[in-house]
């Protein structure tokens, strides 16, 4: 349709227009530039800004570490820690430390090939909350800068509760007395905000709680914390 007046969409807002197509006939000749327009409360995520290539689904060979466990291998180590994962935290003693297990061993012993299979395996159980593998000289990733950020958009794709919670928090922030300020805070923080707040502000929702309850805890994998410079 032919527009020669003002803007369809002058003043609009709360609208999402994906892949338009603009055509700008003149003369002889037509132009056509695809575009994608959106807008309403969810342009609020895109302030996360998370880094695409840190998770366990990124291209092994363009984003290393590219280690994986061959079949048949590290059977007995895969089978405690998803034994941990499963029954360690419901069944701790009050003094055992069991939300934190350190995977540690010298340069090279597969540390990184055992995250990944771990994360791989509960991300098809649906209970990974997130991933995130650091890796020396990577540029953004290989810094702690935007963990937080990357962490939580993970978490909204695998736990959409969270998702009202984390929105919640960007807005506070951006409409603070100084305005974005929480990218610049402490790590410790930004986890804290960001990533823990949201997930068990969710689980309080009974249905939610039983769901998780019923499918067993979540699991976060960090690797490679000795490669963050």
């Amino acid at each position: 349709q032919r527009n020669d007046g003002p803007s369809f969409f002058a003043g609009a807002q709360g609208f999402n227009i994906g892949n338009q197509v603009n055509v700008n006939a003149e003369s002889s000749h037509v132009t056509i530039n695809v575009t994608n327009i959106s807008g309403g409360s969810d342009n609020i995520l895109s302030k996360l800004n998370p880094i695409p290539d840190a998770s366990h689904t990124r291209n092994l060979n363009s984003s290393p570490p590219d280690s994986r466990c061959l079949p048949g291998t590290r059977i007995r180590i895969l089978k405690e820690i998803k034994a941990w994962v499963d029954s360690g935290i419901v069944f701790a003693r009050d003094d055992t430390p069991t939300h934190v297990l350190w995977l540690h061993g010298y340069v090279g012993c597969g540390k990184s090939a055992i995250a990944q299979a771990i994360a791989e395996t509960f991300a098809k159980k649906k209970r990974l909350a997130a991933s995130y593998f650091f890796y020396r000289g990577s540029g953004e990733r290989s810094r702690s800068a935007r963990v937080a950020q990357t962490l939580a958009r993970q978490l909204i794709a695998t736990v959409p509760g969270t998702k009202t919670f984390v929105k919640g928090v960007l807005k506070e922030d951006e409409g603070g007395e100084s305005g974005g300020t929480l990218p610049r805070s402490e790590l410790s923080s930004q986890v804290e905000r960001l990533f823990l707040e949201p997930y068990t502000s969710a689980l309080r929702n009974p249905a939610r709680r039983a769901q998780a309850l019923v499918k067993g805890p979540f699991l976060t994998v960090i690797d490679g914390l000795d490669e963050c410079e």
